[in-house]
């Protein structure tokens, strides 16, 4: 029997644009599971909540719906949420899982191993950091406050930078620039949702390591399994 891999979306599932590419490293040997924070609620449900919603205590994460929507939405809505996804994904014998998203959320009760980006992202640039500056790029303004308390680490300097969501080519090619001029010594890409592309692309400007969170999990998983 193939291990199962559970992963948790902070929007609804399924998301095909991160998982994708982590089943192409993960390759043939593993069962992956999907299941969201949003899932079981319809598009206005979720929509007329962010519309009542008063200024989040927690911060802001960006993510989809199962259409494809891109939303905004207060952490602390979908918090308690990935609890209870993450049981299902228990009740389905899954043995290994991740939330798939980097922000901090609390501890969640699984008889499984549990993994978050977010610190495996902090943990991978604290081992290869030689001093010089870093560039933590995210997708949302709102992120930037709790993104510099996360990267306020002993002998790490970071800066960050926001590449919209939605951001058409010439603002990304600018933002890219940007990013270039601060000659980094390592540039973290801190979002589920991007890819290869917006990597590959980022490596013909800076020359230094770029790290993508959903290839270092899935990586990750598969050295465990």
């Amino acid at each position: 029997m193939k291990p199962r891999i559970g992963l948790i979306t902070i929007g609804q599932s399924p998301r095909p644009d991160i998982v994708n590419e982590m089943r192409t490293l993960l390759g043939n040997g593993t069962e992956i599971l999907e299941a969201g924070a949003l899932d079981g609620l319809s598009k206005e449900e979720v929509l007329d909540f962010i519309a009542s919603a008063g200024t989040a205590k927690q911060g802001y994460l960006v993510t989809r719906l199962q259409d494809g929507t891109s939303i905004t939405i207060p952490k602390e809505y979908v918090a308690d949420r990935i609890g209870f996804a993450l049981q299902k994904l228990e009740n389905q014998h899954v043995g290994f899982a991740a939330i798939l998203c980097v922000g901090d959320f609390p501890e969640y009760t699984f008889g499984g191993i549990l993994l978050r980006p977010g610190k495996l992202l902090i943990q991978l640039v604290m081992s290869i950091q030689r001093g010089g500056k870093g560039v933590i790029v995210i997708p949302l303004e709102e992120e930037r406050h709790e993104a510099k308390q996360r990267w306020n680490l002993p002998n790490v300097d970071s800066i960050i930078k926001v590449i919209p969501t939605g951001a058409d080519s010439d603002t990304v090619d600018r933002l890219l620039e940007e990013i270039k001029g601060e000659a980094p010594t390592f540039v973290v890409l801190e979002c589920m949702g991007w890819g290869e592309n917006l990597k590959n692309l980022l490596k013909e400007k800076v020359n230094c390591p770029v790290i993508l969170p959903k290839t270092l999990l899935a990586c990750t998983l598969k050295e465990i399994m």
